[in-house]
């Protein structure tokens, strides 16, 4: 006899289910939070044992999520268990639609050679491999799984899981330049593939904090990281279902020409977001000139050391004038190259851009006797133009950092742009950060305004890769 649960409908079922599948996040799990989502695991495999019917509706749930992450002891022995169960019942993997990993604390990832359990799974697990890798590839493969193996582990989950529409990848310089190739990011498959790979084509969203791209002792890191930047955008070119990209700590091409061909279409992708991320501003800008239809932006150097042109960067950017809503452009104190005076250009005709944060040099230009590394401090000195001409109607969020310069209430040319308010019917929030009070009564003039004046420097990552994850 079926259950009072069992009568209801499947969708209805289904939703119920929904309140206990675990919670995905692009942040680590700790304390009650991971004991929640252990919790919402052990509950929907008690459901799935329940009866054929839960159990239909259940399997999916289950396995759709594969959080993972190497900062927990048991991480290496879930994943090997799952990796275990998906080789025995490749339908399973067809269920994993989203996969966090992080590959940082390399210690834990050893295993005892002497484990007759872990002597077993990786003689399944080099079987398995066997039929998506050959020749060199597997070698590589299989040098992973002796020296890294939850890396090599992680790059044969991946390969069964057809379906996966989120990736959050966390490799630092823990994992071997294998994983990308392998996967065919970098320079790609080296031998003839047994054609398994599925190039993951359902794949919508992507966060990766990139490992290692240097593997040839006979040509410079530069260079080689400039190269890895072709493949790699070559390879989400083929991702037909990408549009929304996070890439942290890629690859630095130090001063190596990032030569991006024309043919590359990034047409499809919808966000993109660059974190400490030491491309110049041209290759930027011909990058952003390749999508043409991005909503979201983010530019976050983590030791900028090139000529930085914002103006270079626009030329990008307003090819994407049409589709951007949100853009985020912040260099902080670790710049070290040499500074372009000029602004970045007008944003007036951002029909759509709601959000927008960049330093105070890219908005407004730097002043005409500024120098740089010196403490200057922004007062009498105003541009040709004023702050609101260069700002689009659409605005809600304004976020000013003072990152090159002091701003502080002498600031003559905010005071300008206080008086323009009334310009921007949609603005609820103009935050100043870095911004030196001297009474406040900058702070209090905007709010007079009925607008949000607290200052934030925080780059919500949750919200740069949209969900419904």
């Amino acid at each position: 006899m079926a259950s009072r649960l069992e009568s209801l409908p499947d969708e209805l079922i289904l939703e119920i289910f929904g309140y206990v599948r675990p919670i995905r996040t692009h942040f680590e799990h700790y304390g009650k939070r991971r004991r929640e989502q252990f919790k919402a695991l052990n509950c929907l495999a008690s459901l799935r044992l329940t009866s054929k019917p839960l159990s239909t509706i259940a399997t999916p749930l289950l396995f759709s999520d594969a959080i993972l992450s190497e900062r927990h002891d048991d991480s290496t022995n879930r994943l090997s268990a799952l990796l275990e169960i998906v080789i025995h019942k490749p339908e399973l993997g067809g269920h994993i639609h989203y996969l966090k990993h992080n590959l940082e604390a390399f210690s834990s990832a050893e295993r005892d050679d002497e484990d007759s359990q872990w002597q077993k799974q990786r003689t399944e697990f080099q079987l398995a491999a066997a039929e998506f890798w050959a020749g060199e590839d597997l070698e590589n493969w299989n040098k992973d799984l002796m020296v890294i193996p939850v890396q090599a582990q992680l790059t044969l989950l991946l390969l069964l899981a057809p379906n996966i529409t989120s990736m959050h990848i966390e490799l630092f310089t823990h994992a071997t330049t294998h994983f990308q190739s392998l996967l065919g990011f970098g320079d790609g498959l080296k031998s003839s593939s047994p054609s398994r790979i599925h190039a993951f084509a359902r794949l919508e969203r992507m966060y990766i904090c990139c490992g290692p791209a240097y593997v040839n002792e006979d040509m410079p890191q530069g260079q080689q990281a400039a190269q890895w930047y072709h493949h790699f955008f070559s390879f989400v070119q083929r991702m037909g279902a990408l549009r929304n990209l996070v890439l942290e700590e890629p690859p630095d091409p130090s001063q190596h020409l990032v030569d991006l061909p024309a043919t590359i279409d990034l047409q499809k992708l919808e966000s993109l977001h660059l974190l400490h991320c030491d491309l110049s501003v041209s290759a930027l800008s011909t990058i952003l000139s390749l999508c043409g239809h991005l909503t979201g932006f983010t530019y976050w150097p983590s030791v900028a050391r090139h000529t930085l042109d914002f103006a270079v960067l626009f030329s990008g950017l307003s090819k994407n004038k049409n589709t951007l809503e949100e853009l985020q452009i912040s260099v902080g104190s670790i710049f070290n190259g040499v500074l372009a005076k000029n602004p970045i250009g007008s944003f007036a005709d951002f029909e759509r851009l709601k959000l927008l944060r960049l330093p105070e040099v890219a908005l407004m230009g730097a002043p005409h006797d500024y120098e740089q590394g010196d403490d200057y401090e922004w007062t009498i000195y105003k541009p040709v133009f004023r702050m609101s001409q260069h700002l689009p109607i659409s605005l809600e969020i304004l976020l000013l950092s003072a990152e090159f310069t002091i701003i502080s209430d002498n600031t003559a040319f905010l005071w300008d742009f206080v008086e323009d308010l009334f310009r921007f019917p949609n603005l609820r929030t103009c935050q100043l950060a870095n911004y030196v009070r001297d009474g406040s009564n900058l702070d209090a003039a905007i709010e007079k305004h009925g607008l949000n004046s607290e200052p934030s420097l925080s780059f919500d990552l949750q919200k740069m890769v949209p969900g419904p994850y």
